[in-house]
């Protein structure tokens, strides 16, 4: 419990959650001192006058540490919503990346046909066309899963469900199950490396939704006081979202790696604490996973490899 209290003072909760929070509090400040100036004022004074200025600010970071906890206690959520689950998989949007998923298989198709074309007819391959057929490769494991049913109605959600996936796909090892174990046997260097990657995109995250509020209070304040000085800051407001989002998509790239390295390196360690020797093929090993997986899933101990079961019969 302890460890997890002093979460909240760390450099991750720092940079995910404190440092958005400040900036909203900030600008909705700026933005009721713009809108309301005489009330501002009212308020200053009142607070001047009863409390001694390091109480005044204790209040203020009090309120901004309290405000930046609901945002972590709010992160699966949002993120989710931002995947695209829910009513957004019921909108153009998924069909626009439906879209973009087809189109990029397509090219892959056309590009691998020319590949082997060349390799047939000319004994060698272009560097253009290996090029090509390398970065929409990469693209493609990158930005979408391997299975279009799985596709999600967002650009960012796309991203996350890819490396998701990752696991299932290389090692037969379903995520969902398998994260809470296998990043128990990894080591602490790494993890504290996985988890400063998640705070860049908890960062963004949350920047696009603050983003998003500081638009919507402008509108509300310009609607009640029937005004609307400096009538740019919604654009701007509307600009950060985008930029924000993009830093999402663009940071969880880079997460995605440190999750796939999480069970490349360590899914051996963590059948030797099952019990577990290593499979000696990867054919082996692809279906151990998964029937562990099942078994984790289904808590049927029928699925598990003999040895776990504790039956006589060895491991591979």
């Amino acid at each position: 419990m302890f460890s997890g209290f002093t979460q909240l003072f760390g450099r991750d909760f720092a940079v995910g959650y404190f440092l958005p929070t400040i900036m909203f509090a900030t600008v909705s400040a700026l933005l009721f001192l713009l809108f309301m100036p005489q009330a501002t004022t009212d308020a200053i004074g009142l607070l001047a006058n009863q409390l001694e200025s390091i109480w005044t600010v204790s209040v203020a970071v009090f309120g901004i540490w309290t405000l930046s906890i609901l945002l972590m206690v709010l992160n699966r959520g949002m993120v989710r919503t931002l995947e695209g689950y829910g009513l957004l998989q019921r909108t153009p949007l998924r069909t626009w990346q439906l879209h973009r998923f087809d189109r990029l298989h397509r090219e892959i198709t056309r590009t691998a046909e020319r590949y082997k074309e060349e390799c047939e007819r000319l004994k060698h391959v272009s560097p253009q066309t290996e090029k090509q057929y390398t970065d929409l490769s990469l693209r493609c494991h990158a930005d979408f899963p391997q299975e279009r049913e799985f596709v999600l109605a967002t650009s960012f959600g796309n991203v996350i469900r890819a490396f998701e996936t990752y696991s299932r796909v290389m090692y037969g090892l379903d995520s969902i199950p398998g994260w809470t174990r296998i990043i128990a046997v990894a080591p602490d260097g790494f993890r504290a490396t996985l988890n400063g990657a998640k705070a860049q995109v908890d960062f963004a995250v949350n920047i696009v939704y603050l983003a998003m509020i500081v638009g919507i209070q402008y509108v509300v304040y310009a609607v009640v006081t029937e005004s609307a000085p400096m009538i740019w800051i919604p654009p701007v407001a509307l600009a950060v979202t985008i930029l924000a989002y993009r830093l999402a998509v663009s940071s969880a790239r880079e997460w995605g790696e440190y999750v796939k390295a999480v069970f490349d390196l360590y899914r051996h360690p963590l059948l030797k604490q099952m019990g577990l020797q290593v499979p000696l093929s990867w054919q082996d090993e692809y279906h151990w996973w998964q029937d562990i997986s099942r078994a984790f899933l289904y808590e049927d101990r029928l699925d598990l490899p003999k040895n776990v079961r504790g039956d006589s019969a060895g491991g591979a």
